[in-house]
């Protein structure tokens, strides 16, 4: 009776092993990734920056905090250094404010940045605060400016524009 109880105690510690590491491989593993699949990103063979946006825009409310993710290829063969800013670019006349310093106060991370890529691709995160109050409807342009630095020069690489919509 001794050892039945034993055995099954083993069989039990056994089955709950597998069951908790079955668990673990599914919360955890690579295929189940919340990172997009940046290489897939890239459907135009020369483009070297995307943004995971549907046309280029996203609609914000007052008062939310967004993020807009982006996509950077590394075009060259060996580990390279870049730069990144955001750029107000302009707004439309439906905002009723052409402060440049109003709309760059709505970029509350990821506005810059130096980043070193020592394979194909670099994510990154620019987060946005639209404050309550702002003007909506109201569409505004923004640019990621990318350059490459190269014996010490900034040497333009990419850039692509992208638009918030309040609403």
């Amino acid at each position: 009776m001794k050892k039945k109880i034993i055995l099954w105690g083993i069989l039990m510690v056994l089955v709950v092993g597998v069951i908790g590491f079955l668990l673990y491989q599914s919360l955890f593993s690579k295929e189940d990734s919340r990172e997009p699949d940046i290489p897939n990103l890239f459907t135009d063979q020369d483009s070297k920056l995307v943004f995971l946006l549907q046309n280029k825009e996203v609609e914000i409310t007052p008062g939310e905090v967004h993020g807009i993710a982006f996509a950077m290829r590394n075009e060259f063969d060996i580990y390279s250094n870049f730069n990144y800013n955001i750029e107000y670019v302009h707004s439309t006349f439906s905002c009723q404010i052409s402060d440049k310093s109003y709309f760059d106060s709505w970029i509350e991370s990821g506005w810059q940045d130096s980043i070193e890529i020592e394979g194909d691709e670099h994510f990154g995160i620019i987060g946005f605060n639209i404050p309550r109050g702002a003007p909506n409807p109201c569409t505004v342009r923004y640019s990621l400016n990318v350059t490459c630095i190269s014996g010490g020069e900034d040497i333009p690489y990419a850039s692509e524009f992208f638009e918030i919509i309040v609403v």
